[in-house]
């Protein structure tokens, strides 16, 4: 049975182009596209995007590679509360796991514009399951 999963989780001072960048990074890792989120459908043929507030006013859906259906990723700027809504069979990744992925995704990528805005190049960013070390060197 086929079914469309919703999990939640904020983002202080959501940015518009650093979400979108996460949003083609994360679909990358999966084979996968950024598409419109209005084409996200799940098994019955039904929008994925009912499942999410409609005061989202970011979204992008993510779909083919390991989401065979897709998957809606929106996001609140005001509130920087992000919702991640599909269905999740066979992509051998739950809703957790991608919500995680998209916390941590953004976090990296807004360290890394901060660092370079104050003159920094990321050199090398090792990640394990507690930790993510990022190195930054001084441009010249």
């Amino acid at each position: 049975m086929s079914h469309v999963t919703v999990t939640k989780l904020k983002l202080e001072g959501l940015n518009e182009n650093l979400f979108n960048r996460v949003m083609n990074k994360i679909a990358e890792k999966f084979g996968a596209k950024v598409v419109s989120a209005e084409s996200i459908k799940d098994y019955y043929g039904r929008s994925t995007l009912n499942s999410i507030s409609k005061d989202a006013t970011l979204r992008a859906g993510i779909k083919g590679g390991a989401f065979k259906y897709g998957v809606v990723v929106a996001a609140n700027k005001e509130t920087g509360e992000v919702e991640i809504a599909g269905d999740f069979w066979g992509s051998g990744v739950n809703s957790i796991q991608l919500t995680n992925m998209v916390g941590t995704e953004y976090v990296k990528e807004g360290i890394s514009d901060a660092l370079y805005d104050i003159g920094m190049d990321v050199s090398n960013v090792v990640e394990d399951n507690e930790e993510i070390l990022i190195e930054a060197e001084e441009v010249i």
